[in-house]
């Protein structure tokens, strides 16, 4: 089985997660038991899983196996092509958010794994996987619904996402539990892995039902982030590091030809200098950010990353 990951909650330290302009989809996330499927090639059979185990006839998700096997077995193994692609859902069934009644006993899907490239796949293309498993669906009369998509586009600010909040797409009860946000832009990126790739907001409302809920981050704190860190970028710019990285060049310690093989070194060096020149030439401008260090590190290998990706 494949595990899905596990998405942290947004915390003030990930506010730079995403860089502006990055694309972004965000979706309702949905308060059910996490399931998946796919063909199974050994055993010629559709095969699901809850979020730890494979499931059977026994072990059944409170029905979602039966479910998946009412699908057509060539249908399956022909979308997912012979289980290269596993889809991922939520099986809607009675937790702590209280839905309509026609809302449960449904798969809701939410993404789509690629086994040979090993990385969930954009959005887009999981919505036309999604399209060839409703038609399947509807040969054998059930369902199958897709995750309500809030928002697919340039990430902007965390206080457009926080508005998503308040959207209600299911009926949830005494709020839907939160939003879903996803890149689309680093999805097959497996060396960056202080920047996580999707990020919970879980709702407050729903935070006063389920017992032990923590604290959603305050959006002020988050806008304060990013305007500091806006500010910071101001003097951690691409010149200044490539100026840098020219430098040890030039001295030897760096390749020409650098590339991913040289970027532990480059992470322990080049985020330290580029802060020291930075202090030296601009010290009024470290000294009325606080934590000017941290924000301009993560600025300054996000800008490398950038450069790698374009050599």
């Amino acid at each position: 089985m494949n595990k899905y990951v596990d998405i942290s909650r947004l915390k003030a330290k990930y506010n730079e997660m995403f860089n502006v302009g990055e694309h972004i989809v965000a979706q309702t996330k949905v308060d059910g038991a996490n399931g998946s499927f796919t063909y199974d090639v050994e055993t010629n059979s559709i095969i699901a899983f809850s979020r730890k185990t494979q499931l059977s006839e026994t072990n059944n998700l409170r029905g979602f196996w039966e479910w998946t096997q009412e699908f057509s077995l060539e249908d399956i193994k022909e979308i997912t092509e012979s289980g290269r692609f596993i889809i991922y859902g939520e099986w809607l069934v009675r937790h702590s958010v209280s839905y309509p009644n026609s809302a449960y006993n449904n798969f809701y899907v939410f993404d789509v794994y690629d086994t040979q490239k090993n990385c969930y796949i954009p959005y887009h293309e999981v919505w036309v996987i999604f399209g060839k498993l409703l038609l399947a669906a509807e040969k054998t009369g059930i369902e199958i619904r897709l995750v309500p998509l809030l928002y697919d586009g340039p990430f902007k600010s965390w206080e457009d996402l926080m508005e998503l909040m308040k959207l209600k797409t299911l009926g949830g009860e005494p709020a839907e539990e939160g939003i879903v946000i996803k890149t689309q832009d680093r999805l097959e990126d497996k060396e960056n892995s202080r920047r996580p790739k999707y990020i919970k907001i879980v709702n407050e409302q729903f935070g006063e039902v389920h017992k032990g809920a923590k604290k959603p981050v305050d959006p002020e704190e988050l806008k304060k982030r990013e305007e500091a860190r806006a500010y910071v970028t101001q003097f951690v710019t691409r010149r200044r590091i490539e100026k840098i990285l020219e430098k040890l060049q030039d001295e030897g310690q760096l390749p020409i030809d650098w590339d991913e093989t040289n970027m532990k070194n480059i992470s322990k060096v080049v985020p330290k200098l580029v802060f020291e020149d930075v202090k030296k030439e601009e010290p009024e401008a470290v000294l009325a950010i606080d934590g000017f260090g941290k924000f301009s590190g993560s600025i300054t290998m996000e800008i490398i990353r950038t450069i790698l990706n374009e050599r």
